[in-house]
């Protein structure tokens, strides 16, 4: 399993039941992710139906088993409320305002951080 996935499977398993894992698809120019080749559907935008981006994802995090709801910012509203990038882990507190937020969550130092803001606002 690649780190980023890696990571994010450690992330799910600490913090399962205590808060809500999405995966956001931002519409735009697909974005390889080593071991979900089926995600990046060509070299420009992705223009396969809604349904058939939402299989793939969904096939895509089981094979990694992560069981997260998928949803497509078809809208750009998670890109312009959250600043979403791909590859990008947002935390979202119950208040609706970005806690942490980190494009190279998964490489050791930012990793530590995400975990501490995750364990801070679970503790609340």
């Amino acid at each position: 399993m690649c780190g980023q996935l890696g990571r994010l499977r450690e992330l799910y398993e600490q913090f399962k039941g205590r808060a809500t894992f999405l995966f956001v698809y931002i519409t735009e120019a697909p974005h390889a992710l080593p071991g979900l080749g089926d995600l990046a559907v060509g070299r420009g935008p992705d223009h396969s139906s809604p349904k058939t981006r939402r299989r793939r994802i969904a096939r895509g995090l089981e094979i990694f088993d992560l069981p997260f709801l998928c949803l497509l910012d078809e809208e750009g509203r998670a890109e312009a409320a959250y600043g979403a990038f791909p590859q990008r882990l947002v935390v979202v507190g119950t208040d609706g305002r970005i806690a942490y937020s980190e494009r190279t969550w998964f490489q050791s130092g930012p990793f530590q951080e995400a975990l501490r803001t995750l364990g801070d606002l679970t503790r609340r």
